[in-house]
């Protein structure tokens, strides 16, 4: 995946920007649900900001983790929307984000 880097609003380079773990992400009509298969960790939140909220305390609690920062990719599972609209809508709900566990904070990247 390639991160473009701005400075003062101008694109000064490309870097490739690998991510650490992959959640799949689900909408159930009032919550946003994600899961990471690797390390069989399911979360949940009403917006996506406590969706990243939860997912860096569950993170946050694993010696591999704590402290760092983290990429997740968040690829949205299209098998839960009609197949008429998934050629419209699958970019519109992946997002990779960058959370910061010792500051406990994300960044939509």
């Amino acid at each position: 995946m390639l991160r473009r880097r701005n400075v003062c609003g101008k694109r000064v380079k490309e870097e490739r920007m690998k991510c650490d773990l992959e959640l799949v992400l689900t909408h159930d009509g009032r919550n946003w649900r994600g899961h990471v298969e690797e390390l069989d960790i399911h979360v949940k939140g009403e917006s996506l900001g406590a969706l990243d909220a939860a997912l860096m305390s569950r993170l946050a609690a694993l010696p591999r983790f704590a402290g760092r920062r983290v990429c997740v990719a968040m690829r949205f599972d299209n098998t839960t929307i009609p197949t008429w609209i998934r050629q419209y809508a699958s970019h519109y709900f992946n997002r990779l984000v960058e959370l910061d566990l010792s500051g406990m904070e994300a960044v939509e990247t």
